[in-house]
């Protein structure tokens, strides 16, 4: 379905340097405002229980914002990986990005209702896998998914992704 639905887009603006860069650019500010949400508010930094996090669920505003943001995207995800068609083949992909956000449900959840912290180890846990997250998506992403992906040109110089058809059923 998401190749599909890639197929069917407009892709001019990204097959420029200038679509990419300004794509890349507005990425990277929304990134730089959201995790200086504490800076412009005047708090600072939270020292967690887990140690040192730009999020302060205690913060009713950010945690709001936080518990938004992730239940947005955790449902556009699942619902597009519901909708992909060979899910059984590619589940890890989905498993590993839905339990490395699933944690901040709870917690922004308990700061928005007790304006306190959810209890020591939690964020601990939470560290641990958010960034273990950040070391394996280069592998999952990089190597895996570039393994499992078709890339082929035509005779204009357009590349097509598909994926590799399988042994396996897909249903």
């Amino acid at each position: 379905y998401l190749m599909n639905h890639l197929k069917t887009m407009d892709p001019s603006c990204l097959n420029s340097a200038k679509g990419v860069g300004f794509l890349s650019f507005s990425l990277l500010l929304v990134a730089c405002l959201f995790a200086s949400m504490p800076l412009m508010q005047g708090d600072g930094y939270a020292l967690t229980s887990g140690g040192f996090c730009y999020a302060d669920f205690t913060n009713e505003a950010q945690a709001s914002v936080i518990l938004f943001l992730t239940v947005s995207f955790l449902s556009l995800s699942t619902g597009l990986w519901t909708r992909i068609g060979n899910w059984r083949e590619y589940w890890y992909y989905y498993a590993i990005f839905f339990i490395t956000w699933v944690l901040w449900v709870p917690a922004a959840s308990y700061g928005i209702a007790n304006s306190e912290e959810i209890a020591s180890p939690y964020m601990l846990i939470g560290a641990i896998v958010g960034h273990g997250n950040a070391i394996i998506n280069p592998l999952l992403y990089g190597v895996d998914l570039f393994r499992k992906l078709d890339v082929s040109g035509d005779s204009s110089g357009r590349e097509e992704m598909k994926f590799k058809e399988s042994s396996g059923d897909i249903a």
